[in-house]
Protein backbone atom coordinates (compact mmCIF):
# COMPACT_ATOMS: atom_id res chain seq x y z
CA UNK A 1 0.00 0.00 0.00
CA UNK A 2 1.60 3.35 -1.12
CA UNK A 3 1.75 5.90 1.77
CA UNK A 4 2.23 9.84 1.78
CA UNK A 5 4.58 11.84 3.19
CA UNK A 6 2.85 14.83 5.49
CA UNK A 7 4.43 17.11 2.78
CA UNK A 8 6.90 19.11 4.81
CA UNK A 9 9.37 21.23 2.84
CA UNK A 10 11.98 23.11 4.66
CA UNK A 11 13.78 25.80 2.85
CA UNK A 12 16.30 27.93 3.96
CA UNK A 13 17.09 31.94 2.70
CA UNK A 14 18.32 30.85 -0.54
CA UNK A 15 21.93 32.45 -1.37
CA UNK A 16 21.45 32.39 -5.38
CA UNK A 17 24.22 32.11 -8.03
CA UNK A 18 22.72 35.21 -10.10
CA UNK A 19 25.26 33.76 -12.84
CA UNK A 20 22.87 30.56 -12.94
CA UNK A 21 19.48 30.05 -14.36
CA UNK A 22 16.73 29.48 -11.76
CA UNK A 23 15.48 25.93 -11.96
CA UNK A 24 11.59 25.47 -10.59
CA UNK A 25 10.91 21.35 -9.97
CA UNK A 26 8.56 19.39 -8.32
CA UNK A 27 9.85 15.51 -7.11
CA UNK A 28 7.84 12.27 -6.71
CA UNK A 29 9.97 9.67 -5.14
CA UNK A 30 8.90 5.81 -4.96
CA UNK A 31 11.07 4.39 -2.85
CA UNK A 32 10.55 0.00 -5.00
CA UNK A 33 13.37 -1.60 -2.85
CA UNK A 34 15.18 -1.65 0.58
CA UNK A 35 18.42 -3.49 0.32
CA UNK A 36 19.08 -4.57 3.77
CA UNK A 37 22.18 -6.90 3.08
CA UNK A 38 23.68 -4.96 0.36
CA UNK A 39 22.56 -1.44 2.30
CA UNK A 40 21.07 0.63 -0.44
CA UNK A 41 17.68 0.86 -1.46
CA UNK A 42 16.28 2.19 -4.84
CA UNK A 43 14.12 4.22 -5.95
CA UNK A 44 11.27 5.33 -8.97
CA UNK A 45 12.23 9.24 -8.98
CA UNK A 46 10.24 11.41 -11.24
CA UNK A 47 11.41 15.32 -11.60
CA UNK A 48 9.72 18.26 -13.39
CA UNK A 49 11.83 20.85 -14.06
CA UNK A 50 10.83 24.15 -15.31
CA UNK A 51 12.76 27.54 -16.29
CA UNK A 52 11.71 30.92 -18.21
CA UNK A 53 13.58 32.12 -21.18
CA UNK A 54 13.71 34.94 -23.43
CA UNK A 55 13.84 34.00 -26.95
CA UNK A 56 10.75 36.08 -28.46
CA UNK A 57 8.79 32.69 -28.75
CA UNK A 58 6.17 33.21 -26.39
CA UNK A 59 3.11 33.39 -28.69
CA UNK A 60 4.17 30.19 -30.97
CA UNK A 61 3.48 28.47 -27.22
CA UNK A 62 -0.33 29.83 -26.23
CA UNK A 63 -0.54 26.58 -24.65
CA UNK A 64 1.47 23.94 -23.33
CA UNK A 65 3.10 22.00 -25.77
CA UNK A 66 4.47 18.50 -25.90
CA UNK A 67 8.49 19.21 -27.58
CA UNK A 68 8.36 16.34 -30.31
CA UNK A 69 10.08 17.71 -32.85
CA UNK A 70 14.23 18.82 -32.30
CA UNK A 71 13.67 21.94 -33.66
CA UNK A 72 11.23 23.04 -31.29
CA UNK A 73 13.80 21.78 -27.48
CA UNK A 74 15.77 24.39 -25.90
CA UNK A 75 19.63 24.85 -26.38
CA UNK A 76 19.64 24.67 -22.84
CA UNK A 77 18.53 22.39 -20.42
CA UNK A 78 19.52 21.81 -16.44
CA UNK A 79 21.83 18.97 -15.21
CA UNK A 80 21.04 16.57 -12.20
CA UNK A 81 23.73 15.11 -10.13
CA UNK A 82 22.79 12.35 -7.10
CA UNK A 83 25.45 12.34 -4.35
CA UNK A 84 25.22 9.94 -2.66
CA UNK A 85 24.08 6.88 -5.46
CA UNK A 86 23.85 6.25 -9.22
CA UNK A 87 20.50 7.00 -12.24
CA UNK A 88 19.89 5.36 -14.98
CA UNK A 89 16.57 7.03 -17.32
CA UNK A 90 13.55 4.40 -17.39
CA UNK A 91 12.84 6.56 -20.58
CA UNK A 92 13.89 9.86 -22.82
CA UNK A 93 13.72 13.35 -20.97
CA UNK A 94 10.27 14.86 -22.04
CA UNK A 95 10.35 18.78 -23.17
CA UNK A 96 7.20 21.03 -23.03
CA UNK A 97 7.20 24.69 -23.65
CA UNK A 98 4.01 27.03 -22.47
CA UNK A 99 4.54 30.82 -23.47
CA UNK A 100 8.30 31.56 -22.51
CA UNK A 101 8.90 28.45 -20.35
CA UNK A 102 10.73 25.47 -20.95
CA UNK A 103 9.33 22.09 -18.60
CA UNK A 104 11.59 18.78 -18.38
CA UNK A 105 10.27 15.96 -17.27
CA UNK A 106 12.81 13.04 -16.24
CA UNK A 107 12.18 9.74 -14.66
CA UNK A 108 14.62 7.82 -13.54
CA UNK A 109 15.66 4.68 -11.51
CA UNK A 110 18.26 5.73 -8.25
CA UNK A 111 19.90 3.77 -6.68
CA UNK A 112 21.40 4.88 -3.52
CA UNK A 113 23.85 4.24 -0.79
CA UNK A 114 23.04 3.89 2.66
CA UNK A 115 23.72 3.32 6.22
CA UNK A 116 21.16 1.38 7.79
CA UNK A 117 21.03 1.08 11.50
CA UNK A 118 19.95 -2.79 12.30
CA UNK A 119 20.50 -2.86 16.55
CA UNK A 120 16.64 -2.91 16.95
CA UNK A 121 16.38 -5.30 13.86
CA UNK A 122 13.19 -6.31 13.42
CA UNK A 123 12.15 -2.85 15.52
CA UNK A 124 14.23 -0.73 13.72
CA UNK A 125 13.73 3.01 11.71
CA UNK A 126 15.88 4.25 8.92
CA UNK A 127 15.95 7.64 7.37
CA UNK A 128 17.02 7.52 3.85
CA UNK A 129 18.66 10.13 2.37
CA UNK A 130 18.96 11.06 -1.61
CA UNK A 131 21.00 14.13 -2.57
CA UNK A 132 21.16 16.00 -5.49
CA UNK A 133 22.38 19.12 -7.31
CA UNK A 134 22.44 21.28 -10.17
CA UNK A 135 25.76 22.28 -11.42
CA UNK A 136 24.20 24.86 -13.86
CA UNK A 137 21.89 26.35 -12.45
CA UNK A 138 20.27 27.04 -9.09
CA UNK A 139 17.62 24.93 -7.75
CA UNK A 140 14.08 25.83 -6.16
CA UNK A 141 10.57 24.62 -5.38
CA UNK A 142 8.09 24.91 -7.89
CA UNK A 143 5.73 28.13 -6.91
CA UNK A 144 2.23 27.57 -6.67
CA UNK A 145 1.44 29.19 -10.32
CA UNK A 146 3.47 26.94 -12.30
CA UNK A 147 2.57 23.91 -10.05
CA UNK A 148 -1.59 24.19 -10.68
CA UNK A 149 -0.10 25.09 -14.68
CA UNK A 150 1.33 21.72 -14.18
CA UNK A 151 -1.19 19.52 -12.77
CA UNK A 152 -2.14 17.77 -15.69
CA UNK A 153 1.51 17.46 -17.71
CA UNK A 154 4.07 15.85 -16.98
CA UNK A 155 4.38 14.45 -13.21
CA UNK A 156 0.84 14.30 -13.07
CA UNK A 157 0.29 13.69 -9.35
CA UNK A 158 -0.89 17.08 -7.08
CA UNK A 159 1.65 18.01 -4.52
CA UNK A 160 5.18 19.78 -5.20
CA UNK A 161 6.85 17.19 -3.11
CA UNK A 162 5.56 13.68 -2.38
CA UNK A 163 7.55 10.49 -1.08
CA UNK A 164 5.73 7.15 -1.16
CA UNK A 165 6.59 3.56 -1.01
CA UNK A 166 5.74 -0.37 -2.00
CA UNK A 167 8.16 -1.42 -0.15
CA UNK A 168 5.30 -4.02 2.05
CA UNK A 169 8.65 -4.56 4.59
CA UNK A 170 8.61 -1.45 5.62
CA UNK A 171 6.27 1.77 6.09
CA UNK A 172 6.88 5.57 5.16
CA UNK A 173 6.18 7.34 8.60
CA UNK A 174 7.09 10.93 6.92
CA UNK A 175 9.64 12.99 4.41
CA UNK A 176 10.67 16.40 4.11
CA UNK A 177 13.30 17.93 1.38
CA UNK A 178 15.81 20.71 2.58
CA UNK A 179 17.34 22.99 -0.10
CA UNK A 180 20.69 24.10 1.65
CA UNK A 181 21.14 27.57 1.53
CA UNK A 182 24.95 27.40 1.07
CA UNK A 183 25.31 25.10 -1.96
CA UNK A 184 22.05 24.75 -3.41
CA UNK A 185 21.63 21.26 -3.02
CA UNK A 186 18.50 19.45 -1.88
CA UNK A 187 18.56 16.77 0.33
CA UNK A 188 15.53 14.30 0.82
CA UNK A 189 15.04 12.54 3.97
CA UNK A 190 12.41 9.55 3.95
CA UNK A 191 11.54 8.06 7.37
CA UNK A 192 10.59 4.15 7.42
CA UNK A 193 9.66 2.17 9.71
CA UNK A 194 9.89 -1.68 9.50
CA UNK A 195 6.93 -4.13 10.05
CA UNK A 196 8.25 -7.14 12.10
CA UNK A 197 5.02 -9.15 11.98
CA UNK A 198 7.09 -11.82 9.12
CA UNK A 199 9.96 -12.18 11.71
CA UNK A 200 7.49 -12.39 14.54
CA UNK A 201 5.33 -15.27 12.51
CA UNK A 202 8.56 -17.08 10.71
CA UNK A 203 11.12 -16.95 13.97
CA UNK A 204 9.91 -15.97 17.21
CA UNK A 205 6.60 -17.76 16.80
CA UNK A 206 8.58 -21.07 16.27
CA UNK A 207 11.61 -20.50 18.27
CA UNK A 208 8.45 -20.14 20.69
CA UNK A 209 7.54 -23.58 19.77
CA UNK A 210 10.38 -25.70 20.03
CA UNK A 211 11.17 -24.50 23.45
CA UNK A 212 7.24 -25.42 25.10
CA UNK A 213 8.24 -28.99 22.95
CA UNK A 214 11.24 -29.24 24.84
CA UNK A 215 9.20 -28.02 28.29
CA UNK A 216 7.38 -30.79 28.11
CA UNK A 217 10.09 -33.20 28.69
CA UNK A 218 9.08 -32.07 32.46
CA UNK A 219 6.47 -34.63 32.03
CA UNK A 220 8.28 -37.26 32.20
CA UNK A 221 9.42 -39.20 34.86
CA UNK A 222 12.72 -38.25 36.47
CA UNK A 223 14.04 -41.52 36.18
CA UNK A 224 13.81 -41.88 32.62
CA UNK A 225 16.36 -39.68 32.06
CA UNK A 226 17.30 -40.98 28.72
CA UNK A 227 13.71 -40.21 27.35
CA UNK A 228 14.12 -36.88 28.20
CA UNK A 229 17.63 -36.04 26.98
CA UNK A 230 16.66 -37.59 23.55
CA UNK A 231 13.87 -35.00 23.43
CA UNK A 232 15.82 -32.42 24.61
CA UNK A 233 18.63 -32.74 22.30
CA UNK A 234 16.41 -33.40 19.85
CA UNK A 235 15.03 -30.11 20.01
CA UNK A 236 18.28 -28.13 20.48
CA UNK A 237 19.82 -29.50 17.16
CA UNK A 238 15.89 -28.54 15.75
CA UNK A 239 16.85 -24.62 17.06
CA UNK A 240 20.40 -24.87 15.65
CA UNK A 241 18.94 -25.91 11.92
CA UNK A 242 16.21 -23.59 11.86
CA UNK A 243 18.49 -20.86 13.35
CA UNK A 244 20.70 -22.02 9.90
CA UNK A 245 17.52 -21.10 7.64
CA UNK A 246 16.42 -18.08 9.30
CA UNK A 247 20.21 -16.49 8.76
CA UNK A 248 18.80 -16.15 5.15
CA UNK A 249 16.32 -13.52 5.61
CA UNK A 250 18.20 -11.76 8.72
CA UNK A 251 20.76 -9.58 7.61
CA UNK A 252 24.37 -10.38 8.24
CA UNK A 253 25.82 -7.74 10.38
CA UNK A 254 29.16 -7.55 12.94
CA UNK A 255 26.76 -6.61 15.90
CA UNK A 256 23.93 -8.44 17.64
CA UNK A 257 20.43 -7.44 16.30
CA UNK A 258 17.00 -7.64 18.76
CA UNK A 259 16.37 -10.55 16.58
CA UNK A 260 19.78 -12.47 17.39
CA UNK A 261 19.35 -11.43 21.24
CA UNK A 262 16.48 -13.26 21.31
CA UNK A 263 17.71 -16.62 19.28
CA UNK A 264 20.33 -16.79 21.80
CA UNK A 265 18.57 -16.46 24.81
CA UNK A 266 16.15 -19.36 23.66
CA UNK A 267 19.68 -21.39 23.46
CA UNK A 268 20.16 -20.50 26.65
CA UNK A 269 16.64 -21.70 27.52
CA UNK A 270 17.12 -24.49 25.70
CA UNK A 271 20.72 -25.25 27.30
CA UNK A 272 19.39 -25.15 31.19
CA UNK A 273 16.87 -27.23 30.39
CA UNK A 274 19.49 -30.02 29.04
CA UNK A 275 21.66 -28.97 32.38
CA UNK A 276 18.62 -28.85 34.39
CA UNK A 277 17.86 -32.96 33.47
CA UNK A 278 20.99 -33.95 33.52
CA UNK A 279 21.67 -32.59 37.63
CA UNK A 280 18.15 -34.26 39.05
CA UNK A 281 19.16 -37.24 37.32
CA UNK A 282 22.23 -37.58 39.89
CA UNK A 283 20.03 -36.38 42.59
CA UNK A 284 17.46 -38.72 44.97
CA UNK A 285 14.60 -39.56 43.71
CA UNK A 286 12.20 -37.65 45.93
CA UNK A 287 14.36 -34.55 45.61
CA UNK A 288 14.60 -35.16 42.28
CA UNK A 289 10.87 -34.93 41.45
CA UNK A 290 10.55 -32.21 43.95
CA UNK A 291 13.18 -29.60 41.74
CA UNK A 292 11.81 -31.04 38.34
CA UNK A 293 8.19 -29.96 39.33
CA UNK A 294 9.41 -26.53 40.79
CA UNK A 295 12.00 -26.02 38.04
CA UNK A 296 9.13 -26.54 35.14
CA UNK A 297 6.87 -24.17 36.64
CA UNK A 298 9.60 -21.41 36.65
CA UNK A 299 10.87 -22.02 32.82
CA UNK A 300 7.39 -22.51 31.66
CA UNK A 301 6.27 -19.04 33.53
CA UNK A 302 9.48 -17.36 31.91
CA UNK A 303 8.97 -18.60 28.37
CA UNK A 304 5.24 -17.25 28.24
CA UNK A 305 5.66 -14.40 29.98
CA UNK A 306 8.78 -13.32 27.71
CA UNK A 307 6.39 -13.75 24.62
CA UNK A 308 3.21 -12.05 26.38
CA UNK A 309 5.86 -9.08 26.61
CA UNK A 310 7.13 -9.73 23.26
CA UNK A 311 3.58 -9.23 21.82
CA UNK A 312 2.28 -6.87 23.65
CA UNK A 313 5.63 -4.47 22.57
CA UNK A 314 4.74 -5.55 19.49
CA UNK A 315 1.25 -4.52 19.19
CA UNK A 316 1.88 -1.22 20.84
CA UNK A 317 5.35 -0.49 19.20
CA UNK A 318 6.97 -0.34 21.99
CA UNK A 319 10.44 -1.65 20.93
CA UNK A 320 11.01 1.30 18.35
CA UNK A 321 13.44 4.20 19.05
CA UNK A 322 11.85 7.68 19.16
CA UNK A 323 12.16 9.41 16.04
CA UNK A 324 13.68 12.63 17.68
CA UNK A 325 16.73 10.44 18.96
CA UNK A 326 16.87 8.77 15.68
CA UNK A 327 16.97 11.76 13.79
CA UNK A 328 19.72 12.95 16.22
CA UNK A 329 21.89 10.00 15.93
CA UNK A 330 21.62 10.11 11.96
CA UNK A 331 24.56 8.16 10.26
CA UNK A 332 23.87 9.42 6.41
CA UNK A 333 26.12 7.76 4.25
CA UNK A 334 29.79 9.43 3.83
CA UNK A 335 28.55 11.89 0.66
CA UNK A 336 25.83 13.30 2.25
CA UNK A 337 27.96 13.89 5.36
CA UNK A 338 30.39 16.40 3.47
CA UNK A 339 27.38 18.64 2.67
CA UNK A 340 26.20 22.12 4.05
CA UNK A 341 23.21 20.48 5.29
CA UNK A 342 21.76 21.58 9.20
CA UNK A 343 19.16 19.84 11.30
CA UNK A 344 16.16 22.26 10.91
Amino acid sequence: MDLTSKDTMKLSTLKLDHTKTNVFIKVLCNITEILDVEQKFITDFNVLEAWYVDDGKDKLYPEIINLTLDEHKPDWVPDFTFFNGDSECVSEPEFYRYKNIFFKYLNMKVTTNEVLELERFPFDRQVLHIKFDSQNSNILPMPNDLHELTKNYGVAYKDIFKVQTIVTKYKLDDAEIIIDDKSNQCLINAMVTREPMFYITNVVCVMFIIVIITISVYGIPVDEYGSKLSITVTALLTAVAFKLVANGFCPPVSYLTLLDKYILLAFLTLLVIVAENFIVSQMEYDAAVKLDRGFSIIVLLWWVLLHVFIAIGTKFDLFYLDWKEIMNNDTPPQEVKRSHFERK
